[in-house]
Order: C-alpha cells, then structure tokens, then sequence
C-alpha cells in the first residue's frame, strides 16, 4: 500500500500547468475618409473546463456594449449582454433544451425557430426594455454594422445581439464611405480602460 499512496503524494505535490494569459483583440471601425466609428476589444480564455469569450464595444458616443459568453460545463453555454454596465439579459443554451432567456427576473424559453414570431418578439422586447430601455437600439446597430461590414454571419458569442435583433428592426444607416477596421495593440484613450474592463470581467466566475 506504500507505493500508491507515495504516488498519489507526488502528483498531489507536482506543480500545476501555468495558466496561459488570455488572448486580448483590439479593433478600430471607421469609415474610409471619416472619423473613427468605434472601438472594440476582445479577451478570450480557454482552460480545461470551456472557453470564456469577453467583448466590449465602445461607440463614438462612448455608449459600452458588454457581450460574454462562457461555459459553466461541456452541454451548456451561457451568454450575456449589457449596456454600460446595467444589469444582463441572459441567454442559456444547453444540449436538447430551448434557450432560457432571463431578464430583470423574468425569464422565457423558446426555440431558435419561433424568434420571427410576433409573440416572441414582443416577449423579448419586454424583457429587453425590463434591463435597459436602449438595449434594443444598440442590438439594432450592431446589426447594421454586420451588415454594412459585408459580414454574412455574427460571431456565436453574439447570440444575445442575434436574438435581440428580432425585437427591433435595424437602424437605416447612409454609408458615407468604405466600412474599415484595423486591429493592433493600441494605447492610450479609450483603449487601456477598454482592456482593464475586459481582463476584470473575465476574471469574474
């Protein structure tokens, strides 16, 4: 019985595998000939138990869109958004179940399928307008922004801003130039308080 239990001391003292430091995005959106449109910064970490993805998007109006989406377990994904800093409107996706939406204590379930009818539209606005009235409005951009991006499918972290985007019809937006984005390891205004908030929020459980 010695050599397990010297064994099992020994993995018990073995050092554990550093955790690698999250992989932070910086991108700059503007419009050809024009000023900057927005700025957004994205930190994403990966460790045996799923991956956390954190996204802040600041526009030129310094209104900050917060998106995150993490894993609590192998079968389930959960996905919140929130305008400067209000309280989340949730969305939680697990194996073989509808997408539990909660919002300001209130909650729903649905199928992706059922987002175009007017009922679940209207039951997602309410809940939307329950977190934050301007929520739906700023869902509504990012939309336009996809669009004018030339950008056929949003990122899955987006989910929230998807699902959102049913409730409220997108902003009807004169492109008066070329949509560009530049990404880079930026500093200074906005960008080192971007990064803080990002690193901050993914190290919330």
């Amino acid at each position: 019985m010695a050599l397990p239990l010297l064994l099992l001391l020994r993995v018990l003292a073995a050092p554990s595998a550093p955790v690698p430091p999250p992989d932070v995005r910086m991108i700059r959106i503007f419009v050809e000939g024009g000023a900057a449109g927005g700025s957004i910064v994205r930190a994403t970490r990966t460790t045996p138990s799923g991956t956390t993805v954190v996204t802040v998007l600041e526009g030129p109006k310094k209104g900050r869109l917060f998106v995150r989406r993490s894993q609590p377990d192998s079968s389930t994904a959960v996905y919140e958004v929130r305008l400067n800093s209000r309280s989340a409107f949730t969305v939680t996706r697990r194996t073989g179940e509808p997408l539990l939406v909660e919002a300001a204590g209130l909650s729903m379930r649905l199928f992706e399928a059922d987002l175009n009818r007017r009922t679940v539209r209207c039951w997602i606005g309410l809940l939307a307008a329950k977190v934050e009235p301007a929520l739906l409005a700023a869902a509504a951009d990012i939309r336009t922004l996809k669009d004018w991006a030339g950008q056929e499918k949003a990122d899955e972290s987006f989910l929230p801003i998807w699902i959102l985007g049913h409730a409220e019809e997108p902003a009807t937006l004169t492109p008066k130039g070329k949509l560009r984005t530049e990404e880079g390891a930026f500093k200074g205004d906005p960008w080192d308080g971007l990064v803080r908030m990002v690193l901050d929020e993914l190290g919330k459980p």
